[in-house]
């Protein structure tokens, strides 16, 4: 198979760079694969082992180093120019939705990867008020999240030109990034992308299963499988749970990080309902140690009215977040 066959087998047109021949890869591939139901897939035209064959072409073959060294060294556009028109090419192909009533703009950055596949950086491909996607790398939404706070947190500052103690000023950040961050994730929307098998419908609603764990306080005993458990508490962005008895439990601890964004807000603004019992299934090394674990079934029901929606509340508490900032910073008391 030749390069030009390659790029027809991937749909991709030859001047498509690296970011775009590996988005290009897996959605095939997904729909391609055995288990898959996608219609695309009857009628695509190349097997999943011709599209495997073309992406070892373009990205992995020794082929594709040769040819990027070569039209590196034969090409007259300098490196600049070169990666202006990438930009703008990425620009134009990023369509994510929007929310905007979002609070600010926000960067998009994708990482810069040298030939051989190793990250060696990140570069702005975009900016605006878009939702983060499960195409988005996480790291890099928390990255321009950050931004904005610490932006809006600057603007204040310069305002009246005095600077805040780093262990205080972190503090209100993380708090006013955790904020933002609702604004951009459509938290309903995105639990279908990780929920796990067990997955259930009623009527107008969605219920979806995670396995999750608990962290046990000191006082408590060993628990039984299907012992039920119920939302104590919210602090500090941890729910809290507790026995029927009403004795305190622990507190919930997710297996993926980006749940805590998704999963505890959804339970913060009163969007959801949960279900919560002890697993069947243990770990018996969970119950060693200094800290002591159960695993969970955890059930969330979350109305579909609420799929693509914001709570205004959001917006207020960002806005009081920063008065508060304001007022102290203005009256040189501690934060």
């Amino acid at each position: 198979m030749t390069r030009t066959q390659a790029y027809r087998v991937l749909g991709l047109t030859e001047d498509a760079d690296r970011t775009e021949i590996k988005s290009r890869y897996r959605q095939l591939m997904h729909k391609l694969h055995p288990d898959s139901r996608s219609e695309e897939k009857e009628n695509y035209p190349y097997s999943a082992r011709e599209v495997n064959e073309a992406y070892g072409i373009l990205v992995k073959g020794k082929e594709a180093k040769d040819s990027f060294i070569r039209k590196t060294k034969e090409s007259t556009t300098s490196r600049a120019e070169w990666e202006a028109k990438r930009q703008r090419r990425q620009k134009k192909n990023w369509n994510a939705p929007e929310n905007p009533h979002a609070y600010c703009i926000r960067n998009i950055y994708q990482y810069v990867e040298d030939a051989d596949g190793a990250v060696i950086g990140e570069f702005v491909i975009t900016e605006g008020k878009y939702l983060w996607t499960i195409e988005e790398d996480f790291p890099l939404f928390l990255k321009s999240i950050f931004e904005c706070s610490n932006r809006l947190l600057h603007g204040i500052e310069a305002k009246f030109g005095k600077s805040v103690r780093e262990e205080k000023r972190l503090k209100v950040q993380a708090e006013l990034t955790y904020l933002l961050a609702q604004q951009f994730i459509d938290a309903p929307e995105m639990l279908g992308h990780f929920a796990e098998p067990g997955r259930k419908k009623e009527a107008e609603d969605e219920i979806f299963y995670f396995a999750a764990m608990l962290e046990l306080m000191d006082t408590v005993n060993d628990m039984r499988a299907g012992t039920p458990l119920f939302p104590a508490a919210l602090k500090q962005h941890r729910l809290f749970l507790k026995k029927q008895s009403g004795e305190a439990a622990g507190y919930l601890s997710l297996k993926d990080d980006r749940l805590y964004y998704i999963l505890v807000p959804l339970l913060e603004q009163k969007r959801a309902m949960v279900k919560i019992q002890v697993a069947a299934k243990q770990d018996r090394a969970n119950m060693r140690g200094r800290k002591r674990y159960k695993n969970l079934d955890f059930w969330i029901k979350v109305p579909k009215k609420y799929a693509g929606t914001f709570p205004e509340s959001i917006g207020l508490q960002i806005e009081n977040l920063l008065l508060s900032y304001e007022k102290k910073i203005h009256a040189g008391s501690e934060l």
